[in-house]
C-alpha cells in the first residue's frame, strides 16, 4: 500500500515508512513486458495458448 506524505504516520520510523511504501511484488511490473511462455501441444491452438499464458494480477481489495 502506498501512502501519500499527508497520510503516513509521522511517528513511524523512516525505515519502516519507506518499507511500507514500496510495492510488495516488484516483479509484477516486469512480467507485463515479457512474452508469455507457450505450451507446446498439438491439442491447443496458438490463440488459446496465448490466452491461457496471460497472467492477471488481482488486487487484494478486489476479493
Amino acid at each position: 500500500m502506498n501512502y501519500l506524505e499527508d497520510e503516513r504516520d509521522l511517528e513511524a520510523p523512516e525505515g519502516d515508512a519507506a518499507e511500507q511504501a514500496t510495492v510488495a511484488d516488484p516483479s509484477a511490473d516486469d512480467e507485463a513486458d515479457e512474452e508469455p511462455v507457450l505450451p507446446r501441444s498439438a491439442e491447443v491452438s496458438e490463440w488459446d495458448a496465448l490466452e491461457q499464458a496471460k497472467i492477471v494480477h488481482l488486487e487484494d481489495e478486489y476479493r
